[in-house]
């Protein structure tokens, strides 16, 4: 799986989305997220995904780190990348599994963006901790 921090620079907004996890049976803010197929280096997935779910053509993705996505009940890993878009989104490109799938741009500030999670959250929304691991290490990282 990969899974990236999206920013807009020309912008200054963090992308973000929002989808309907059935399992959880919740509405879950997350950062831009998918499967990486064989024919594709995880670099080039998420660029895509990137481009079907926001609309948006990454100009830049950076490594950030690797992380299991449970330790010890799946062998299934996520790579965290940070990656930065200009301008104004295309139109998406959603699988039929991505339909509701809602793009949300916050502020790139940690304050507001503090803010905007806060405000899903008492909305009843779940905020998936990915977003703040992902922040944590792009900004350590410069």
């Amino acid at each position: 799986m990969v899974w990236a921090l999206v920013e807009n620079v020309s912008r200054q907004t963090f992308v973000l989305d929002e989808q309907f996890r059935p399992l959880m049976n919740a509405q879950v803010i997350e950062c831009v997220a998918g499967l990486v197929d064989v024919w594709y280096s995880p670099e080039d997935a998420i660029a895509k995904e990137i481009l079907e779910e926001t609309g948006y053509i990454a100009w830049k993705v950076d490594y950030l780190f690797q992380w299991p996505k449970s330790a010890g009940i799946t062998t299934e890993q996520t790579l965290d990348y940070y990656a930065q878009v200009t301008g104004q989104p295309g139109e998406q490109q959603l699988e039929a599994s991505e339909a509701g799938l809602i793009v949300h741009e916050t502020p790139n500030t940690l304050p507001e963006l503090k803010k905007f999670l806060e405000t899903q959250e008492n909305s009843w929304k779940m905020i998936s901790p990915g977003i703040w691991s992902v922040i944590w290490k792009a900004i350590a990282d410069g």
